[in-house]
């Protein structure tokens, strides 16, 4: 209480050392004291715009304001000013409050910056503050926000056991009045078990048909299938050169896109066939537990995936490169009736395409042509019946 006393009565902060000359020891010893703590005081300013500069990316302060009761000690704006190099006022909190017509107008304008911390707290209690610091410590609040739920935590406690005792009154009575109200709703359930049945009933009626809907779009693709992929190929190998032709189309069966080593698949087409009616030209390429099948209802059906061209190209005109320009060409058409990248990898050229002989004197022989064999895998296979 002293200290306080001398901090208001003859309190000052020392601008220098020299400034206490003129002054009785006690007051000089005060400003002193009083200049040491101001001079941290500016320090830690200094420390803290500087910190928030460096991680906000903050501008400077370019001016600052007093209030509270230390702004009154004399000299305390001109220190401050002094130390942190910006333009210092004091704070006047009245500046937006209106005041009685008992008020003095005079003090108040005169002390107004004293006042800041009363101002602020009673905007804040009426909630008309526009901005809010809270520097409670956040066990504080923690404990003070407990508080507060603690009535709202009896208040349920007291519910829960007021229901607890209201189920136990009032299950007996539920008990008789569900039993009233199966007995009601008893024909109803009967009506929807009924509806149930004819509608598993037209269920297994549209599966048939889906069946023999699915049998003949086999047949269309068996039928015409074919005919599309020749038209289909044909406007995608037009060339105004004409630098290859083709020998063989193959049906090809079994294509293993996994295999990366090789060109896969079996011609459907039987090498030689006899003119016998009840022959074939397809081949028995089944897989062989088809094939080994016991089962009469087994059907004798396997699919063609892929399209085996062979034939030769001009060498003069570019011969590989013209192949794989019309491999490009097909799979750059979105409309294709084949896919070169039948699962997430695109195919590799040696799965799909065989350029020149394999043996040397074959494809020397060939002279200014080269053969080639090109595999066209179908975006959807074609089924293939077989009869034995």
């Amino acid at each position: 209480m002293e200290a306080e006393r001398l901090k208001t009565t003859s309190g000052l902060v020392s601008m220098s050392n020299g400034q206490t000359e003129g002054l009785d020891p006690a007051t000089a010893n005060l400003a002193t004291v009083i200049r040491t703590a101001m001079t941290r005081l500016a320090s830690e300013i200094q420390r803290t715009t500087n910190h928030y500069r460096a991680q906000m990316s903050g501008s400077a302060p370019v001016k600052a304001y007093l209030c509270g009761g230390g702004a009154s000690l004399p000299y305390t704006k001109e220190f401050l000013e002094d130390k942190l190099g910006i333009p210092i006022s004091f704070f006047n909190p009245m500046h937006n409050v209106g005041v009685g017509s008992g008020v003095d107008v005079n003090t108040i304008s005169r002390e107004a910056f004293i006042l800041g911390g009363l101002i602020g707290t009673a905007i804040h209690s009426i909630g008309r503050a526009s901005l809010n610091i809270d520097l409670e410590p956040t066990a504080v609040a923690k404990k003070r926000a407990n508080q507060k739920k603690m009535p709202a935590i009896i208040a349920g406690a007291a519910i829960a056991v007021l229901g607890a005792a209201a189920y136990a009154v009032t299950g007996y009575m539920g008990e008789k009045k569900a039993e009233e109200i199966l007995a009601g709703v008893q024909p109803a359930v009967t009506s929807i078990k009924s509806a149930q049945s004819a509608l598993r009933q037209k269920e297994q009626e549209l599966k048939k048909l889906d069946s023999t809907l699915a049998s003949y779009q086999q047949l269309t693709l068996q039928r015409y299938g074919y005919a599309d992929i020749i038209r289909h190929l044909l406007e995608q190998s037009e060339h105004k050169d004409y630098p290859y032709w083709f020998t063989d189309f193959e049906p090809l069966a079994h294509f293993n896109p996994e295999d990366t080593t090789q060109i896969t698949g079996y011609s459907v087409i039987k090498d030689s066939f006899t003119s016998d009616k009840n022959t074939s030209l397809v081949d028995d390429i089944r897989t062989e537990a088809s094939a080994n099948a016991s089962s009469e209802d087994e059907a004798d059906v396997y699919s063609v995936n892929a399209i085996r061209l062979t034939g030769f190209v001009r060498r003069s005109l570019g011969g590989q490169r013209i192949i794989q320009d019309l491999q490009a060409k097909i799979d750059g058409n979105k409309e294709s009736l084949f896919t070169f990248k039948p699962g997430d990898v695109k195919l590799e050229a040696r799965q799909i395409m065989e350029l020149g002989a394999k043996d040397a004197k074959v494809d020397a022989a060939a002279g200014a042509f080269v053969p080639f064999k090109l595999v066209l895998p179908l975006k959807t296979p074609i089924p293939v019946n077989f009869n034995k």
